[in-house]
């Protein structure tokens, strides 16, 4: 009788609603693949900005919004839409989609993709190497 008296004040004291952060949670893990790409792509940012020397403040004006949304974007928290990709892309001329900066031709029946070679050092420089082009055929 004791034991079933403290398991019913125990189910008196647990809330059955979700709390803010079992919702945020569960938020998280449902968005986890977009949120991988969206820090990827943060990333990109980071780097090209650094190349080239350049600001969050002026990376701004060049895509024509807010300095403040350029800060969300480089949180990598951002689920980005296609005009944001676009207005990146063409603001740093960097590849986020695959269709900016590959070329595809049509090898009789099957299209061709060719991309640059692409490598990240440890010390998070970017290097391109133009001259290593791979060929892929798309099904």
């Amino acid at each position: 009788m004791e034991r079933k008296r403290k398991q019913e004040k125990l189910m008196e004291l647990v809330s059955n609603t979700d709390t803010q952060l079992v919702k945020a949670m569960r938020e998280r893990a449902r968005n986890k693949a977009m949120l991988r790409e969206s820090k990827k792509i943060a990333m990109q940012i980071l780097f090209k900005l650094r190349a080239n020397k350049m600001t969050q403040t002026e990376l701004a004006e060049k895509m024509k919004v807010s300095p403040q949304f350029v800060s969300k974007l480089l949180a990598g928290t951002e689920n980005l839409t296609l005009e944001t990709i676009v207005k990146i892309q063409q603001a740093l001329d960097i590849a986020i989609l695959v269709s900016y900066k590959t070329k595809i031709a049509h090898d009789g029946f099957s299209p061709i993709l060719y991309s640059v070679k692409t490598t990240v050092s440890e010390n998070a420089q970017i290097s391109v190497d133009p001259s290593v082009m791979q060929e892929s055929y798309l099904a």
